[in-house]
């Protein structure tokens, strides 16, 4: 970490103390180890290879999720490094698809400059990537620290790009932030593993200035009308959180945030449709519809309206691309 972080942390376990950092050693890039202070409740905080461990003693859920990624991970080799590096954009459909979204909705936002919070970071290449698409500080948080899963993984690229971004670990529904401090927050693929999703959009309203953007990416959307299943999930069986939420539960949750939400079509049912396997990427009896829907004229400018896209997130398994502007300082 870098001193100046402590301007945006506020103590996580009073919410209301100032904060100082003690420095036992340090590099040229910044504070490897040392420990983060609260004046007022006297908590303390490690910082271990320049990772702030703002968690404290995490609950019993988010422990039992931090032993399933670690034990989904399973064993690993030097030979990740490169597998890392090429993250989103890795040569199989799940990752194809990931990126085309990825790459497609930051390229709707200006965030020359921006202070972004990158929430579920992970292995922290959207962090990296939030970097090259002009962010001027980018922090990644998330409740996992190891290499190739976590937090950790970030050191490959400081040394590929010659880059640096602020890494913390800590819970997203309780985000250890100054109010109106970021810009911009982005989740990919992370905000349906919390346990609360109005409590997580409360959280960052809070800690987004007034016009800040929340982006929502890659987040599964389930059909409206239908029970959430997760039976077959991997992710489930080794006690990671994971959750469903229909297209109004996610525009919901960002509306009692104070959040003005709007919907955009995923990248990769765009291209899905130019190259005629719609049916590839869409689970449900009305694809033919889409189809004809994406393909005409009338169709293409229809969709830019919010309503028939709220319609076709209800009907379709459509992998959720939003972008939610703070609208004032309420939250």
């Amino acid at each position: 970490m870098r001193t100046d972080l402590l301007a945006l942390l506020i103590c996580p376990t009073c919410e209301n103390g100032r904060l100082e950092l003690v420095v036992t050693a340090r590099d040229t890039r910044e504070v490897r180890t040392g420990f983060v202070f609260c004046y007022h409740c006297q908590s303390t905080y490690p910082v271990a290879d320049g990772i702030v461990d703002l968690l404290g003693d995490p609950p019993a859920s988010i422990e039992q999720e931090q032993r399933g990624w670690l034990k989904l991970l399973g064993e690993t080799t030097p030979e990740l490094d490169a597998h890392m590096l090429q993250l989103p954009d890795l040569p199989d459909p799940h990752w194809l698809s990931q990126a085309t979204n990825f790459h497609a909705l930051l390229s709707h936002v200006k965030l020359a400059g921006a202070r972004v919070l990158d929430i579920g970071s992970g292995r922290t290449w959207s962090a990296r990537w939030l970097l090259r698409y002009g962010a001027g500080q980018v922090v990644a948080i998330d409740i996992l620290r190891e290499k190739y899963i976590g937090l950790a993984t970030a050191e490959l690229f400081f040394q590929a790009d010659d880059i640096y971004f602020e890494r913390i670990l800590c819970d997203m529904e309780h985000l250890p932030f100054a109010a109106e401090t970021f810009d911009a927050v982005l989740s990919t693929a992370s905000l349906h593993h919390a346990l609360d999703l109005g409590r997580v959009f409360n959280a960052l309203s809070r800690i987004l200035r007034p016009g800040g953007l929340a982006l929502i990416v890659n987040e599964p959307v389930r059909r409206c009308g239908t029970e959430q299943d997760l039976s077959n999930s991997p992710e489930v069986a080794v006690g990671i959180n994971e959750h469903t939420y229909t297209i109004l539960e996610w525009l919901a949750a960002a509306t009692k945030a104070g959040l003005r939400p709007q919907l955009h079509v995923p990248q990769s049912v765009k291209l899905a449709q130019q190259e005629g396997r719609l049916g590839e990427v869409l689970v449900s009896p009305r694809v033919n519809y889409l189809a004809q829907l994406l393909g005409s004229s009338v169709g293409k400018r229809l969709l830019n309206w919010q309503s028939l896209l709220v319609k076709t997130y209800c009907d379709y398994e459509l992998p959720l691309a939003m972008v939610a502007r703070k609208l004032d300082t309420a939250y």
